[in-house]
């Protein structure tokens, strides 16, 4: 007995949905999960209707061709050299690691905040700053543990005899609320030249920030921990689309909103 269009439609949808939801899982790491349930469940709605479904196979064909040209050539090595505009250090009035991410069940820094901090520290027991900066970020779930501390945990651990001075950001939300906030304390504190620490490809976006807020800002790079600068293999250029994509849908945002 032969299933009716709509019928193997909606599975049609269904599969889809699944590709496209994993798909927006894999470039948003932070992505609720309500939101990948609302992709499957969008798509395979739409499967059930002719004029959908074909618009649904032609649209995941065609995003399924660009992310595997990403994936499996150089096309991504342009918009990461793009994106990074770091320089070399430069002697300065304070050093501003900015956030990243935070483990809640385990208490720890993500990769990316490890890595700039550290790298941070690096900068001030060069001599290039005196004092250094700690984001401790907003909106985190119930009872997950403090940025904050476990900031100054693995400082103390590297450092337990001698540390920078530490000026703590408070409830921090985005890369633009840290710039605001370095903004006020310089205007406080008399900070004249800012030297941030970030992920290359978050160095664009990060030197557009400050420096639309009138902060003499130099960028410096951290690690990029999450993938190979090199991109020489399709693991590194995948997890590399994650954080590209996610720099230039913020360019976008911040261009809307008028904060460069």
């Amino acid at each position: 007995m032969a299933r009716p269009d709509w019928l193997i439609g909606i599975g049609q949808g269904a599969f889809t949905g699944v590709w496209l939801a994993v798909l927006a899982a894999l470039i948003n790491s932070d992505l609720e999960w309500y939101w990948a349930i609302g992709i499957f469940l969008l798509a395979t709605l739409l499967g059930a209707f002719k004029i959908s479904r074909m618009l649904l196979r032609i649209g995941s064909s065609i995003l399924t061709g660009i992310v595997a040209v990403l994936i499996l050539t150089p096309a991504l090595q342009p918009l990461e050299k793009y994106l990074d505009v770091t320089e070399l250090p430069s002697q300065a009035d304070v050093i501003v690691p900015l956030g990243g991410g935070y483990y809640c069940g385990t208490s720890e820094l993500e990769a990316a905040s490890l890595g700039r901090i550290t790298r941070g520290l690096e900068l001030w027991r060069q001599g290039y700053a005196k004092t250094m900066t700690i984001t401790d970020a907003h909106g985190l779930a119930q009872n997950c543990g403090s940025i904050e501390d476990a900031a100054k945990d693995t400082i103390q651990k590297l450092y337990p005899n001698n540390a920078p001075d530490i000026v703590v950001l408070k409830n921090m939300k985005t890369t633009r609320t840290e710039a605001e906030a370095v903004a006020k304390e310089a205007k406080t504190r008399g900070w004249k030249k800012i030297l941030v620490v970030t992920s290359p490809t978050h160095s664009k976006r990060a030197k557009a920030t400050f420096t639309q807020l009138g902060l003499n800002t130099f960028v410096v790079a951290s690690s990029e921990p999450r993938f190979d600068s090199s991109l020489h293999t399709p693991f590194d250029r995948l997890m590399a689309m994650r954080a590209i994509a996610r720099e230039l849908a913020g360019l976008l945002k911040y261009t809307l909103f008028g904060w460069f």
